[in-house]
């Protein structure tokens, strides 16, 4: 229970900063903010980047640890 309460604060935590996720991602990939929405789409796939390797340690850990 207390790693969901941490996984939603932290999810929630990236939503309130999300903007600056985007600028950061652009300045060290060396792309200007633009309207046509490219920091975002570096954003997204940050984040799903992040998803995948959470989802993909915890299916690990699951063969890892004997009950």
């Amino acid at each position: 229970m207390i790693a969901l309460a941490v996984l939603a604060l932290t999810l929630l935590h990236a939503i309130l900063h999300w903007s600056w996720i985007c600028a950061t991602l652009g300045t060290l990939l060396n792309v200007k903010a633009d309207k046509s929405g490219r920091n975002s789409l570096y954003g997204i796939i940050l984040l799903l980047l992040l998803i995948a390797l959470i989802v993909g340690a915890i299916c690990w850990l699951k063969t890892q640890v004997q009950f």
